[in-house]
């Protein structure tokens, strides 16, 4: 589109409000100018979810579970702390797997945890007891 369209689409719609134009055409060129704007509000809204969905995987490509559940995702700084709390927060809430509330932080180790539940579960990741004295059935596949 070079500069003189631009300047005949303005010239026209400068002149929706003029008296000699007959109604028809009035709305017909109304109508043309919101089904525009909706098309350019609905390709916004679709870059914009694109950026959020990369931006989001990007950073849980850092998390350490991630990368068995999705091989082919490569990171080139998992960015984690030491105890697991990235710093990093999602654009889009997520949903805890455990207590089902919706969170932004992202932990490194798990992923798909609140902070809260994260935080339990290195907790009790490596909790042992002692089995001295005591039969233990274990049942499952390894």
């Amino acid at each position: 589109m070079d500069r003189a369209d631009v300047a005949t689409c303005l010239a026209v719609l400068a002149r929706l409000d003029d008296a000699d134009l007959d109604e028809v055409t009035r709305r017909e060129v109304e109508r043309a100018v919101v089904d525009a704007a909706r098309r350019v509000k609905k390709r916004a809204k679709a870059r914009r979810d694109l950026r959020a969905r990369q931006a989001d995987r990007a950073l849980l490509a850092g998390a350490t579970r991630f990368h068995t559940e999705i091989p082919s995702t490569t990171a080139d700084d998992p960015g984690g702390a030491a105890d697991g709390t990235g710093g990093a927060a999602l654009i889009r809430a997520r949903r805890c797997y455990v207590c089902k509330t919706p969170y932004r932080s992202v932990d490194m180790d798990y992923h798909l945890m609140c902070p809260p539940c994260a935080t339990e579960n290195r907790a009790r990741r490596h909790a042992r007891c002692d089995l001295t004295g005591r039969t233990a059935v274990v049942t499952g596949v390894s």
